[in-house]
């Protein structure tokens, strides 16, 4: 049946208006940030924040940004109750929860569900020992945390808990009589947006406390049903946990990564992702096994802790049902698998396919012998595996794709040899064809170089790689590294179940031994050689010195190779040549190079590595070492290389002589590599001889055999030249031994000449030492021996004072030579190591003199100190020792007990002493020692009750015990305030943190102890009520009595009170006093009294007196009250204490009743009615706001200006308006420039305050620009246009001639194409193009004519112009008659010769029944139409329709008003003038309403707008400008189009929640108007990210909006001259002229680029409805 769009669109705002919010808010996360329902700062908020409803919250702090990173709010978000799904959206909060408070940061209670979006400024949440930083323990109900993209939130767990999920499993949940509480569990948590990734791409960072998982469980608690689909996710586990998934004793399973990076790592003893640590095996198919992980993108790093998978189970814990179809995943196991079981559990049924995967289990590090896929350490023998593949074929492992791709495997891991014996292979890589299942079996998977079928892969890298050959694999023999394999001879890829048929050659795959035929494969000779290659010209381990060049360029060391072959065999020739790993060329003959290094003859050297591979394998590998031989010269002419008189080279550190006997006069010496230096001698020196020193320096000049040659050697140090000179400089002798009294040092003099000596502790300069010896004042020793010999010296232990000096000299003809050392630092004792802190020597001690002591065991990490008067150092076996800054050297403690420790220490004199054999042991706990029944009074606090240490035994201990400290934990059923006495059971934690006593994974039990608790109950005390005259006093509500028969209560205890008055007398006092005789507060009415038991026995007196009857009074209130925000009570005249009264108190303004009635029940007249006074508090004055600024728009003409100082109490409106709006926060935004009055609004206790006038300035202004139009490739001309900066151009038809058989194709703008209508934001000098297309024919349809039971006159007709001539006539017969033809069989659009077909279509006849008596169509309905007052409805009263019918109603309001509304059924469609039912085949009512139109100073009456205005003012669509004025010839912008297009439509609410354009600011009048408009094709941008609401609307783009928003009708044949017919709005404004909207600007014009006015565009919109 037809619908009118526009009574579409108000029944779907009907309808979604009265929609229940859950229907809204619960379908999953939003895609984007919404309008906020609540805003909540919780900067200054000092309580919880508790939601239970599906609101959306925006919950932000407004610390100082200088506070915000140590600013912390320490209470929490609470989320409770079955029926609550906030969207809580948080912004730069942290929230940090006491470790006492035993509370999370946010918590879901119950059933509750929650969409929570960290935004804008990071966030952290920390929660309390115990609780997670995010908490849900239950399975009902679901969590889905997000992170905007560039925000991080990071999440720590208390102790026990996780960061995100579950909290401490105080219960036992295993057992199923808890599982209803699901304490611990982490259940049903999302992370990230499936629909709109990139928006929450933000990171969330998840860290678990002690036993708590990253995400998922906390101790004792499972993580499953666990989603990632976005985003950055970092989960750490707490020791023993995982990252994601299971905690201590908690499973993970159920978890699903579909997108994202997603980094876990888990804690000691858990997976990276599944299974968290057990301290027993778990069952393969139980619960507790980590199951159900599928990953099928995004990029996954998984680490497992010690003895944990990185994906599967964690200790003890097997894995199963693991699939991985996508993504990049990087998982390792550590001595747990990559993928699979735990350490000790196996993994079975993994499906690896179309992922790239990097797999390890750190096999290198810890000897594992973990799979990469499938088994934890421990689980199979890899010799066994290899061996015999089908021990773990029952694991079903496989890889694969199911993309038609073969799988690159990188594997390392154990094979057999071909001797049958395991070998360890690294890296080798296979490229391997999946089965028909897109699988490979990875138990049966067969290296190309090995015999063996099976793996015992380790490490294992997967890819997926495309291959030419489509699946079609042309199979046979090929070498593959220097053998043969049975495959793909067109792409790397093979069968790894196909071997292939054996050569005739039996030439195995892989095997060189016993080879001796040629292979009739490839014709390959694969005879036996195995001698390796030889390296000839240089030897492996030794040093070369290579000479420069002549012209100073760097040498080389030479070398060849051969491949010789032992008797027997052949040789199989050189394969490879390598220095340092370059590939070198391999020729016959060829010589090989090694260059000198480039340094001075100080370097080291420089390495060489020589590799020499043969064709059989066999290798041959040398290691040297070059150095440098520099040449230099000594010249005659420095500017004459040809001069040279000496030509030298200088070895590696050695000096050089220089022999000048020959020499002229003037020489010079020239370092190659450095400048020259003139070489001289004096005319008084007949020859001359100089030293070049190791690092190529001319050190001096001197007259040649003046001076003899002398060296100094003491200990192992030599000098000769004059050292003591430096006073700074010293030297420590080494060795230096003990003799007698004194020290023995040994002296070594070498000189040409006889030499001497003489030794002090006192320093001479050279200049003193000279006087002193020409005076005969020295006392020298002859040195007796040849060169070198050896002679003993040193001090005597008195004498020597820290230092001491050697003197030699030696003499000949020419002089005398002095040679002196520096400052000898002397110490024959032996270092000492004492243990850090006791001071105690270590134990083992040995030196040269003495033989080994037996050595102890130190427990835990050994910490010395070394003790001597030098430098030492100091080993332990081979490894050198390092000292702290405090010089404390540490050796850290083994966990096994066969590693002995042999410390070395030796000083710069070349004293040793030795520490051996001593074990450095970590101090483990063996046995924890029994704790006893404990005993409290009632009300203990566990944690200051229960004893703070517990006795344990150790491995240093033996059987003795030590104390450790113990933290006991909170027990669940323990309740302080309890008065019954309680018995229980607590646990608690050994703290072994200070003790150095550690404790292996494999006896974490041992860190858990209990105790058997009794609290004694709480005491109970008597309430006595004693007797009275006149009355009874009676405790009601005794749950206990004593044996008397006296009531008993527990202090704190709600004790009841009856008082019954005997008949004529009334309660004067009732008291409580306590033993002791302190009062109890007392208090009740009408009998019933009560107090609070204290800690003492009470007793009840009650004091009663004759009633008073009282006079009935005269009650009146004096005073005027006026509201002051505190509590009023009233001055109530005529009553006295005879009398009570209520009423008499109020805050709020209103009316209020005084209530007198009599204590006694009657006055003194006998009549008991109440007397009463009206009395009314008045509401208060406001004054004006103060203190409000504004900010002018951007730009003219712009809408983003804004008035800040208001809050939520204020209104305002523009000046032209006149009618107020609320603030909704501190600020008014997208405001155009202009007057405005801001006010405090009415309300229940103000009345409205004066206007505070505020104006917000023009902006910026903008430039005019020219847009010239460029014909292209056409003819003729259009003039430039004038257009603001800024402003919005909409593109006109072209006014261009068109070239021969083409026509207009869109206008081109600085590269990009617009179409007619389109339009353009102008921001300079703009030139637009004409661009042109070849000219179409119009397609032809067939159109098909169906009877509808009838008889067309013709059966197809072919369209001409889209469009159909005529249409054909139509037969039934009986009493029928032919209805027309439409679109559907029943209902449908009527065609017409105007209806535009688009495809072949198929149309159908309509019947209209024209009979009677009883026929299907023979009946009639009534439509009853009334109107109210001020208008009319044609036809009226009860209108009779035949059944099938249509029928139309007009509604005309009178002169001076507007249709209100019209009602169909009772339900509104809005204020149309027009209505018509449609094959009417039920009773339906019609019903008009009529109101005052508004008036316009500037609307005529008569004018052509003016019934239209008065119909828009009526019916809400606009209120004029201002000041009486409707602005009749203002032009309309495109945000005042969309807006009166909505409201006309009835303002319905859009579906869609954000469009793309910056320039429409959410809040603003018109942001749902452009929402409605765009979801519903009626407009479009001005570019992909602008609307450009302020521009100009054209009657163009006016009628083109009608014409949408109404379903885009089939239009009349209207034209106008300036109308092209391919115009954008050409249809539209022939439906505008057909239906009566516009006639046009004249009869040939119709003005489509002019502006529209808002009078045209509410009679356009006015005349819409009339037809509508």
């Amino acid at each position: 049946m037809k619908k009118r769009i526009l009574s579409i669109l108000l029944l779907c705002c009907m309808v979604l208006t009265l929609l229940p919010t859950t229907v809204l808010a619960a379908d999953g996360p939003m895609d984007t940030i919404p309008k906020y329902d609540v805003s909540i700062d919780v900067y200054n908020r000092t309580s919880d924040i508790t939601i239970t409803d599906e609101r959306s919250y925006y919950i932000y702090s407004s610390v100082p940004d200088k506070e915000r990173d140590t600013w912390t709010w320490n209470w929490k978000i609470f989320i409770k109750g079955d029926k609550a799904a906030p969207h809580i959206f948080i912004d730069g909060v942290n929230i940090e929860m006491s470790p006492s408070s035993k509370g999370p940061a946010i918590e879901l209670n119950k059933k509750a569900s929650a969409y929570i979006y960290f935004i804008g400024k990071n966030s952290s949440l920390q929660g309390a020992d115990g609780r997670a930083a995010i908490q849900k323990n239950r399975s009902e109900g679901q969590l889905y945390v997000l992170a905007r993209t560039g925000t991080t939130v990071t999440c720590k767990g208390g102790d026990k808990a996780a960061g995100i999920g579950g909290s401490y499993a105080t219960r036992n949940i295993s057992n199923g009589y808890y599982n209803g509480d699901m304490y611990g569990h982490g259940v049903n948590m999302h992370f990230g947006s499936r629909s709109n990734p990139d928006y929450w791409g933000g990171t969330i960072a998840a860290i678990g406390g002690n036993g708590g998982a990253g995400i998922g469980g906390g101790q004792g608690g499972s993580g499953e049903k666990l989603y990632f689909y976005s985003g950055t996710v970092q989960a750490n586990g707490g020791r023993l946990a995982s990252g994601i998934g299971g905690s201590y004793k908690g499973r993970g399973s159920e978890i699903y990564i579909y997108g994202g990076t997603v980094s876990a790592q888990g804690g000691d003893g858990g997976a990276g992702i599944g299974g968290g640590c057990w301290t027993t095996e778990q069952d393969m198919n139980g619960i507790n096994a980590a199951h159900d992980i599928y990953i099928s993108g995004g990029t996954v790093t998984a680490k497992g802790g010690h003895n944990g998978a990185g994906i599967g189970g964690g200790q003890y814990v097997p894995a199963r049902d693991i699939t991985v179809t996508g993504g990049f995943v990087t998982a390792t196991g550590h001595y747990g698998a990559a993928i699979g079981g735990g350490r000790w559990c196996r993994g079975m049924d993994i499906t690896l396919t179309d992922a790239t995967l990097n797999l390890s289990t750190n096999y290198r590090s810890n000897g594992s012998d973990a799979a990469a896929v499938g088994y934890g350490d421990i689980v199979y023998k890899p010799d066994e595996l290899v061996a015999d593949p089908s021990i773990a074929t029952n694991d079903r492992i496989k890889v694969g794709s199911k993309d038609g791709k073969i799988v690159m495997l990188t594997a390392n891991g154990y094979a057999l040899r071909t001797d049958g014996k395991p070998s360890y292979f690294m890296h080798l890589t296979d490229f391997l064809i999946p089965d028909s299942d897109g699988m490979i079996d990875l138990s049966l998977l067969t290296l190309p170089y090995t015999q063996n079928y099976g793996w015992a892969i380790t490490d294992l890298d997967v890819k997926m790689m495309e291959t030419s050959c489509e699946g079609n694999h042309t199979y046979g023999w090929k070498n593959r590294n220097g053998c043969h394999v049975w495959g793909c001879t067109r792409c790397p890829a093979r069968n790894p179940l196909e071997r292939g048929p054996v050569p005739d050659g039996e030439h195995i795959p892989g095997e060189w031994e016993g080879q001796v035929k040629k292979c009739t494969v490839c014709g390959y000779v694969t005879t036996k050689d195995t001698t390796p290659p030889v390296i000839e010209g240089v030897v492996n381990g030794w040093d070369y010195t290579a000479d420069d060049n002549d012209d100073g360029t760097f040498g080389t060391i030479d070398f060849t190779v051969r491949d010789p072959a032992a008797e027997g065999e052949t040789v199989s020739g050189i394969q490879s040549v390598t220095i340092n790993s370059e590939k070198q060329s391999v020729q016959s003959g060829q010589v090989y190079q090694l260059t000198a290094p480039d340094g001075g003859n100080g370097d080291e050297g420089l390495w060489h590595e020589i590799v020499v591979t043969d064709k059989a394998g066999n290798s041959t590998t040398a290691k040297v070492r070059v150095y440098r031989r520099h040449r230099v010269l000594i010249l005659s002419d420095r500017n004459d290389p040809s001069s040279a008189i000496l030509h030298l080279g200088v070895p590696h550190g050695y000096e050089l002589e220089l022999p000048f006997d020959h020499l002229p006069k003037e020489a010079y010496f020239v370092d190659l590599d450095n400048e020259n230096i003139k070489i001289y001698r004096e005319e008084n020196n007949e020859y001359n001889f100089g030293i070049i020193s190791s690092n190529r320096t001319f050190l001096q000049v001197i007259p040649e055999t003046e001076l003899p040659t002398l060296t100094v050697r003491v200990g192992n140090k030599s000098f000769w030249d004059y050292r003591a000179d430096a006073p700074d400089e010293f030297c420590y002798v080494d060795p230096v031994d003990k003799y007698g009294e004194g020290y023995a040092v040994s002296l070594g003099i070498s000189s040409d000449e006889t030499s001497y000596y003489f030794e002090t502790a006192t320093r001479y300069t050279l200049k003193e030492l000279k006087e002193l010896d020409d005076k005969g004042s020295i006392k020298w020793y002859k040195y007796n021996s040849e060169s070198w010999s050896y002679t003993l010296i040193g001090p005597s232990f008195e004498d020597y004072h820290g230092e001491w000096y050697v003197y030699a000299k030696a003499t000949n003809e020419v002089g005398t030579k002095y040679v002196s050392s520096p400052k000898l630092i002397l110490d024959c004792s032996d270092p000492a190591a004492t243990v850090h802190p006791s001071g105690k020597e270590l134990k083992g001690k040995a030196n040269s003199s003495t033989a080994a002591v037996e050595g102890t065991t130190y427990w835990g990490n050994l910490q010395f100190k070394v003790h001597d008067e030098t430098p030492v150092t100091v080993q332990d076996g081979k490894t050198v020792l390092e000292p702290d800054k405090n010089g404390i050297y540490t050796i850290p403690a083994d966990m096994d007990d066969n590693v002995y420790h042999n410390i070395y220490i030796r000083d710069a004199c070349g004293n040793t002493i030795f520490y051996l054999k001593n074990k450095v042991r970590q101090n483990t706990l063996t046995q924890v020692d029994t704790l006893g029944e404990q005993k409290l009074p009632h009300g203990a606090v566990l944690s200051a009750s229960l004893p703070a240490e517990v006795t344990v035994r150790t491995a240093a201990s033996g059987d003795q015990s030590v104390s450790v400290p113990v933290k006991w934990d909170e027990a669940a059923d323990y309740a302080p305030a309890a008065r019954q006495e309680q018995h229980f059971t607590v646990t608690g934690t050994l703290d072994l943190s200070d003790t150095g006593i550690v404790v292996p994974p494999e006896q974490e039990a041992l860190l858990t102890v209990t105790a058997e608790v009794t609290v004694a109950g709480a005491p109970q005390y008597r309430a006595t009520a004693a007797s009275s005259e006149n009355g009874t006093v009676t405790v009601t509500n005794a749950a206990k009595t004593a044996g008397d028969g006296t009531p008993l209560f527990y202090e704190g205890d709600w004790v009841m009170l009856s008082v019954v008055p005997n008949q004529g007398y009334l309660l004067k006092s009732l008291t409580v006093v306590q033993d002791g005789g302190e009062s109890v507060a007392c208090g009740g009415e009408d009998e019933t009294y009560s107090f609070t038991q204290p800690g003492a026995d009470v007793t009840v007196s009650a004091e009663f007196e004759a009633i008073q009857v009282a006079e009935r009074p005269n009650v009146r209130v004096e005073g005027v009250y006026v509201y002051d925000g505190s509590e009023q009570t009233a001055d109530v005249r005529g009553v006295d204490a005879s009398m009570n009264i209520t009423g008499d108190t109020g805050t709020d303004a209103g009316d209020y009743t005084v209530v007198v009635t009599s204590r006694t029940g009657q006055w003194a007249d006998g009549s008991t009615d109440a007397v009463t006074a009206a009395w009314r508090i008045e509401r208060a004055g406001q004054s004006a706001p103060t203190g409000l600024r504004s900010t002018a728009p951007g730009t003219e003409g712009g809408s983003d200006g804004k008035i800040t100082g208001v809050d939520i109490r204020m209104e305002y409106r523009a000046e032209q308006e006149s009618t107020y709006t609320a603030c909704t926060g501190s600020e008014i935004e997208n405001l155009p420039a202009g007057n405005y009055f801001v006010r405090y609004a009415e309300d229940r206790n103000h009345f409205v305050s004066p206007d505070a006038e505020v104006s917000v300035g023009a902006g910026a202004s903008l430039a005019d620009c020219t847009i010239t139009f460029d014909a292209g490739s056409g003819s003729g001309s259009m003039e430039t246009v004038t257009v603001r900066e800024g402003g919005n151009y909409i593109l006109p038809v072209c006014g261009f001639t068109a070239p021969a058989n083409q026509e207009f194709k869109a206008w081109e703008i600085g590269g990009s194409e617009y179409n007619v209508g389109d339009p353009y934001i102008v921001n300079g000098n703009t030139t637009v193009t004409a661009l042109w297309k070849d000219s179409v024919i119009t397609p032809e349809f067939t159109i098909t004519f169906d009877g509808n039971s009838g008889t067309p006159t013709a059966h197809n007709l072919r369209t001409s112009g889209l469009k159909l001539a005529a249409l054909p006539d139509a037969f039934l017969g009986g009493d029928y008659s032919f209805g027309g033809w439409y679109t559907e069989r029943d209902g449908g659009d009527r065609i017409t010769t105007e209806t535009v077909f688009w495809a072949d279509t198929t149309v159908y006849a309509h019947w209209v029944y024209t009979g009677g008596g009883g026929g299907a169509y023979d009946s009639r309905c009534t439509i009853r139409a009334s109107a109210g007052a001020n208008g009319s409805i044609t036809p009226g009263g009860n209108v009779s329709v035949r059944t099938g019918s249509d029928q139309t109603f007009l509604i005309t309001p009178d002169e001076g008003y507007a249709i209100s509304d019209v009602r169909i059924d009772g339900r509104s469609i809005g204020a149309v003038m027009r209505y018509t039912f449609e094959n009417v085949k039920s009773a339906h009512t019609i019903e008009a309403s009529f109101t005052a139109a508004s008036t316009f100073a500037d609307v005529p009456a008569g004018s052509y707008y003016e019934r239209a205005v008065i119909w828009a003012a009526a019916n809400g669509i606009t209120n004029g400008v201002g000041n009486g004025q409707f602005g009749v010839d203002a032009p309309c912008t495109r945000a005042q189009a969309v807006t009166l297009l909505w409201r006309a439509a009835g303002s319905p609410a859009p579906e869609i929640s954000a469009i793309p354009f910056t320039d429409v600011p959410v809040g603003s009048y018109y942001y749902d108007a452009v929402l409605w408009a765009v979801e519903n094709g009626i407009a479009k941008g001005t570019s992909e990210t602008t609307f450009g609401p302020d521009a100009s609307c054209t009657r163009a783009q006016i009628v083109t909006f009608l014409y949408r928003a109404f379903g885009t009708p089939a239009g009349g044949d209207a034209a106008f001259a300036d109308t092209t017919p391919n115009a954008y709005y050409a249809e539209a404004v022939r439906w505008a002229v057909a239906t009566g909207v516009t006639t046009g600007t004249s009869n040939t014009t119709f003005s489509p680029n002019a502006d529209c006015t808002r009078a045209q565009i509410v009679t356009f919109l006015w005349r819409c409805k009339k037809t509508g």
